[in-house]
């Protein structure tokens, strides 16, 4: 462990002797090129968790780490997956309104984060479009005035797909129900809620959570749909 994703340890990572760094588009700051460029390790920024530009830096990647062949066989795979979502839609004149919740509780997504776009690539609308920030804290009384037809929660669960993790998905959901006053929207009326594990909310694998999404947005005309 060489320090948070943030604000690195650059003498334990000097220690490692990498011949390359991979980094979020802004995090951390411009002293990683700084730093590190004395000990001749370059600084590759690529971000992963946006939809938008997953593909163009997975292109880099490959060509990067000379795996051009393996890159493209993705791109294609994801192209494939996401043109098929929005074939099913694209006649849809109204979308489903939706609340997006992050991991921590009563902080939407808004515009600028990569599960707001995984929410518009699935065919839904995010009620917090409009929000000038990518993460905004909330009130319940916010969210019963905007009454959702669907809501959606990041839950911090590795591995969800192990039985185990289950649970924490689970008692994800249900502090949800628990929530005062959130019985009254439309989502939780309708039993629309639902609970997104983390592994599948960014990078590669998002394709499978927005494949998700879309079947929670639209369960009659994808109900044949299986993102497992």
């Amino acid at each position: 462990k060489v320090g948070k994703w943030n604000e690195p340890n650059y003498e334990l990572i000097v220690d490692l002797r990498p011949d390359l760094v991979l980094c979020y588009g802004r995090n951390p700051g411009p002293e990683a090129e700084k730093k590190l460029r004395a000990f001749g390790i370059t600084v590759l920024r690529l971000d992963f968790y946006r939809p938008s530009t997953l593909l163009e830096e997975v292109a880099i990647l490959g060509a990067v780490l000379e795996r051009e062949e393996e890159a493209r066989s993705f791109i294609s795979w994801y192209r494939q997956k996401l043109d098929f979502i929005a074939q099913k839609f694209t006649a849809k004149k109204e979308r489903p309104r939706v609340y997006l919740e992050s991991y921590s509780s009563f902080n939407t997504c808004g515009p600028g984060s990569g599960i707001d776009e995984m929410c518009r690539l699935a065919g839904g609308h995010n009620i917090a479009s409009t929000l000038s920030i990518p993460y905004s804290e909330v009130t319940s009384e916010w969210l019963v005035a905007q009454s959702p037809d669907v809501i959606v929660k990041a839950c911090v669960s590795p591995d969800a797909h192990d039985a185990g993790a289950l649970d924490r998905l689970r008692t994800c959901y249900a502090s949800i129900e628990r929530r005062a006053v959130w019985n009254e929207t439309a989502a939780l009326r309708n039993r629309r809620a639902h609970v997104l594990a983390g592994d599948v909310c960014a990078g590669p694998r998002a394709v499978i959570g927005i494949l998700y999404m879309a079947r929670w947005f639209y369960p009659e005309a994808l109900a044949d749909l299986d993102p497992e």
